[in-house]
């Protein structure tokens, strides 16, 4: 089958190498320099697995990348893989998604061949596929066959190959049977696991299950983060054997009860806001999910309350990590970046390591005075203090006593709690998040 997919992104990338497996591809960017890594092989975004899938469909020539002004010619689907980011207003931004709909119309003439399916897995508000694709569409109807599709994507930054290949369910929101039936035969095939389980839905339940999946993930990050804040001005409580204690019963599943930093990335924070915000304009008032925005808001100001503890001004200061989390370099709604302004700001003479983000765009984008450090070692020399931000293998495996041995003064602010469980050696002050001091 003939496949075009429109956005090069965690979510367009991914599908793409994978639908390339079986169909014939055409990857449809704006961004030049990503067409060019594409097409020589090499992934714009730090993906496991993604790059020798990539190489494979290049070499099978199953794939290629294209800028958007370029003739597609005729295709079976074309999906919709563009960032719905968060507007000002915290509502969702779909002015990519008004533009791609827009370029598919005005071509519909030359995508168009005997039955062409166009699929939204852009996360977007309950409605939007029926009111802007299905309805825009359907006046086409009798000069061409359409089907409309709504599939969200439920992919984790770091495992988005594993998660497409084999997921935990596939949802598909069609406009039709026949839609359903041409789209399941275009998908299912790429899957590992033939056993996946398949639910067919409407356009807007799958819609809507998208941001309840997503918001509910939140839920549970927020409610531990709140819990390990009430360990930490409560002597004797281990914020892991409660989790332990909690996640004995079956009925609580232990997912995303990690405390920790809270939710960061591309989906969770957007998706919150989004559910909410769709809410309003429904006249319904989620009351919950802004508690949990909140609570995920305020989970940075603690770190900042232990950086508060101790005078840090003209001092050395290591922060190890900026991506959100590890197995990644993305750094949308990292907590990182925060901190860093906050010591930035203090005085302090903050240097940063990260094995995969690139730092020199992190501190011009953000116009953040902080020095880069290309090692963990030069990174920890000298320092008065080290905030661990991201639970980065490579910080895991030097643990705690090598971290901390060339540093001026020994003191560590843990927000991933990597050395809960480890030695703590006796000249180290370390504080995690979600513990009492001791």
């Amino acid at each position: 089958m003939r496949i075009a997919v429109v956005g090069a992104g965690y979510v367009g990338l991914s599908t793409a190498v994978v639908l390339a497996k079986l169909h014939d591809v055409t990857l449809i960017e704006i961004d030049s320099h990503k067409i060019d890594l594409i097409n020589r092989g090499f992934s714009p975004i730090a993906e496991d697995g993604l790059e020798p899938l990539l190489q494979s469909a290049l070499h099978n020539n199953r794939i290629k990348a294209i800028s958007v002004d370029e003739e597609i010619g005729p295709q079976d689907a074309i999906l919709v893989c563009v960032n719905t980011p968060t507007a000002d207003d915290d509502s969702v931004d779909l002015q990519a998604v008004y533009s791609v709909l827009e370029k598919i119309e005005s071509n519909i003439d030359q995508i168009a061949d005997e039955f062409l399916l166009i699929v939204m897995r852009s996360t977007v508000p309950p409605g939007t596929t029926r009111r802007e694709v299905v309805e825009r569409f359907s006046k086409h109807s009798k000069s061409h066959r359409l089907g409309f599709i709504f599939q969200p994507e439920f992919l984790r930054q770091g495992y988005a190959i594993y998660d497409l290949q084999k997921p935990d369910r596939v949802i598909i929101g069609a406009s039709d049977s026949e839609a359903y039936q041409k789209y399941y035969d275009i998908t299912i095939p790429c899957l590992e696991n033939e056993n996946t389980p398949v639910l067919q839905m409407s356009i807007e339940s799958a819609e809507l299950c998208k941001y309840a999946s997503n918001s509910f993930l939140a839920t549970k990050i927020s409610f531990i983060s709140e819990l390990s804040a009430l360990a930490e001005h409560t002597p004797n409580v281990d914020i892991d054997d409660v989790v332990d204690g909690m996640v004995a019963d079956h009925r609580i599943c232990p997912s995303h009860l990690k405390p920790g930093l809270g939710y960061g990335g591309s989906c969770l924070p957007k998706d919150v806001s989004g559910l909410f915000m769709y809410a309003d304009t429904r006249g319904v008032e989620m009351e919950l999910l802004r508690a949990v925005h909140s609570v995920n808001q305020r989970t940075t100001e603690r770190l900042i309350e232990l950086f508060d503890s101790v005078s840090l001004s003209s001092e050395k200061v290591a922060v190890l990590g900026v991506a959100f989390k590890a197995d990644t370099d993305d750094i949308r709604e990292s907590p990182s970046l925060p901190l860093l302004k906050v010591l930035c700001d203090s005085g302090a003479n903050v240097y940063v390591h990260d094995p995969v983000v690139d730092l020199s765009m992190v501190r011009n984008r953000f116009n953040l005075e902080f020095n880069i450090a290309s090692e963990v070692e030069s990174c920890t020399d000298g320092a008065s203090a080290i905030f661990l931000m991201t639970d980065w293998k490579q910080y895991v495996d030097l643990g705690l006593e090598k971290l901390t041995s060339n540093m001026a003064k020994k003191f560590v602010i843990d927000g991933r709690r990597i050395f809960v469980k480890s030695s703590i050696p006796e000249d180290v002050t370390y504080r995690p998040l979600g513990s009492y001091p001791k």
